[in-house]
């Protein structure tokens, strides 16, 4: 699963995706789940990215 935000942090994007249980729709699959926070920042034009498996 994979969040996108702008001007926040990646940490931000995987608390999203907790929150907001999204991974909820994918209750019967059996394999695993990755969760994809992603960050870019305007101003500098760099991202960041935070991979977590659940």
């Amino acid at each position: 699963m994979v969040e996108l935000k702008a001007d926040k942090d990646a940490e931000t994007a995987i608390r999203q995706i907790k929150e907001r249980r999204y991974a909820g729709a994918l209750q019967h699959y059996k394999g695993a789940i990755i969760l994809v926070g992603i960050n870019y920042d305007k101003a500098s034009k760099k991202h960041t990215c935070l991979i977590e498996k659940i």
